[in-house]
């Protein structure tokens, strides 16, 4: 049986084999001319295209890189990712984080780490980072009515998810984390389900950066929650490592409140794919987004992480994104006796032309006046970042 996926969505290029849907469930993948022309109706919507994001991995390497495709010959100056393999004591599972970036010049920036959990995360996590990164890319960004638009893009996948059965998602899923850079309205519009953290770095008035986290770790026992969660028949446990909700006469649980996949989680205990929003206006001292899944954040703080991008000039992202992952890894070897590792990713997303802490830089960063407009992403607003491709 064929994915019953609408045709404008762009699956990962990946064969049906290396998505796990091999033998009696082997399903067919939408094939490249309409991947390519999917990818052509996005780009002509708003600007040229420029993608990167990973694929599917099969290495059995630990700290293994994630193979990535991309669009054009080379990355981004200012952009930076890593996404390495972790280690499971007696195990040999794929990596089942993913990531995405899709740039439109002068236009936006769309930036996306997924965290898979289940046997079919890498499955549920690529699919995600396909569908829904495609999605939002489409869609149009002015502030009125933006949070509920976002919400349709998450439940749409969340649909299309649960449909394909084939994917395997019906117990497993994947968090997900989506940053928009408005380049034309200086504005950051940030969404998540799950606890793949996306962090923002600005110069400090006392110091050199200052982290700020953006999202919400969605966890089940946060009031709001919980409360969701038990009213919809979801039971809260503590397994002595993480509070989990699980359903009822079972021993197995989730460790997180929102997702997309993890459908019979979503249908019997109130697990929902509704993402927080923020919107905000970027001020002249917001210098750069740090995204990463849990396998960075639980081993290096916001504050460690703005102070290690703190040493790179702007063209060295990808050196950026890969010291954190490295010190990551490097801690979590430390903390298990090298015997447990998580998946790691590590996204670095410049906001300004140069760093403002590089003395030897001479790029000045760009101006960004203040708007007299009083809303986060007013339509009159300076003149956009372009981003160098």
């Amino acid at each position: 049986p064929a994915l019953r996926t609408p045709s404008h969505r762009v699956l990962p290029p990946c064969h049906p084999c290396q998505m796990g849907l091999c033998g009696s469930t082997r399903a067919t993948l939408q094939d490249q001319s309409a991947t390519d022309e999917s990818k052509n109706a996005v780009a002509t919507a708003r600007g040229a295209l420029v993608h990167f994001g990973s694929e599917m991995d099969w290495s059995c390497r630990p700290n293994a890189d994630k193979k990535r495709s991309q669009s054009c010959a080379s990355s981004p100056a200012h952009f930076g990712f890593a996404c390495r393999r972790g280690l499971k004591p007696g195990k040999v599972l794929p990596n089942q984080d993913s990531w995405c970036i899709n740039v439109f010049p002068g236009e936006a920036a769309f930036f996306g780490v997924f965290d898979g959990h289940g046997k079919k995360g890498h499955v549920a996590s690529e699919f995600a980072s396909a569908a829904l990164m495609t999605s939002v890319s489409e869609m149009s960004l002015t502030l009125a009515g933006l949070e509920a638009r976002l919400a349709h893009r998450y439940e749409q996948t969340q649909r299309e998810m649960r449909e394909n059965r084939h994917l395997g998602t019906w117990d497993s899923g994947t968090t997900a984390t989506v940053v928009i850079h408005d380049l034309k309205r200086e504005g950051l519009v940030t969404s998540n389900v799950g606890d793949s953290k996306a962090v923002l770095v600005s110069r400090g008035k006392e110091r050199g950066f200052v982290a700020e986290v953006l999202t919400q770790d969605h966890r089940p026992d946060i009031p709001k929650e919980r409360l969701r969660l038990e009213q919809r028949g979801g039971i809260i446990v503590f397994d002595g490592r993480c509070h989990r909700v699980m359903r009822p006469f079972t021993r197995s649980g989730l460790n997180m409140s929102r997702s997309l996949g993890d459908a019979t989680m979503h249908e019997i205990c109130g697990v929902t794919s509704q993402p927080d929003v923020q919107v905000r206006r970027l001020k002249p001292e917001d210098v750069a987004v740090i995204m990463g899944s849990d396998g960075l954040w639980d081993m290096v703080s916001p504050q460690e992480a703005a102070d290690v991008l703190a040493r790179f000039p702007t063209d060295k992202a990808m050196s950026a994104a890969e010291d954190l992952a490295e010190e990551a890894i490097s801690r979590w070897h430390a903390a298990t006796g090298g015997q447990s590792v998580d998946d790691v990713t590590v996204m670095v997303a410049w906001l300004t032309a140069a760093n403002p802490l590089d003395t030897e830089s001479t790029i000045a960063p760009p101006s960004r006046e203040e708007s007299e407009d009083t809303g986060v992403l007013a339509d009159t607003c300076p003149e956009p970042i372009t981003v160098s491709i």
